[in-house]
């Protein structure tokens, strides 16, 4: 009984990150997209939407989809350690370091793969990243 309040808290509490997470990056898109009309770029080209701010929204949601693709990451590394914690000695940690070595790989291939081969703007790629990682700071000091 107390197994199943501990695995359904935990899981409560990814859900709760998660949706501060996607709440964050909906956040962010207002903010970078009503920074970009505010600058007034799209007045060049004529339409209602302009590439410019198109490819902005797009660097700043890039950024945001690996932030949240690296807490569902942690998620399943730290259910996988949470089943393997009766092992001997320190077999429940591997799980753990290997979800971090998984996530290194994923995120930061991730970020060069949008930068090298999508050719997206580095400094909202990593803004992006860096406020959605953030906001699950609010929930950690919260509890």
């Amino acid at each position: 009984m107390r197994e199943k309040w501990r695995e359904a808290n935990r899981s409560s509490g990814v859900k709760q990150v998660l949706v501060l997470q996607c709440i964050s990056t909906a956040v962010l898109m207002v903010l970078v997209g009503g920074l970009v009309v505010f600058k007034g770029f799209h007045a060049d080209q004529g339409t209602a939407v302009s590439p410019v701010l198109l490819a902005k929204l797009i660097s700043a949601l890039y950024g945001s989809m690996l932030a949240i693709a690296g807490t569902l990451l942690n998620a399943r590394s730290v259910r996988q350690a949470g089943r393997g914690a009766g092992g001997p000695g320190l077999a429940g940690m591997v799980p753990i370091y290997a979800g971090l070595l998984n996530k290194l790989v994923i995120v930061g291939g991730g970020i060069a793969f949008g930068l090298i081969s999508l050719g997206l703007e580095p400094v909202l790629l990593v803004t992006g990243y860096l406020v959605v990682q953030l906001s699950t700071l609010l929930v950690l000091l919260q509890q």
